[in-house]
């Protein structure tokens, strides 16, 4: 069955091609990317990055959590 978000996914990925979907996003960020990185891969804005990675189900770091991982290289 063929959901709202999975036409707007759709929709979105012919739009932008280029453009990483949310689950991608989601992939990336529970990697190790942070949420200002991927804003400047994307050119979007934090809050739209945020919004996707909530869309896809992300579960986000503390903001000390975060730092620890920049910090070490984690």
């Amino acid at each position: 069955m063929t959901t709202a978000d999975d036409v707007e996914v759709a929709r979105e990925r012919l739009a932008n091609p280029d453009r990483p979907t949310p689950d991608e996003l989601r992939e990336a960020y529970e990697h190790g990317a942070t949420v200002d990185q991927l804003s400047r891969m994307t050119t979007w804005a934090n809050a739209t990055i945020v919004n996707k990675l909530k869309a896809a189900g992300t579960t986000f770091r503390s903001p000390g959590e975060t730092a620890r991982r920049t910090a070490y290289g984690r």
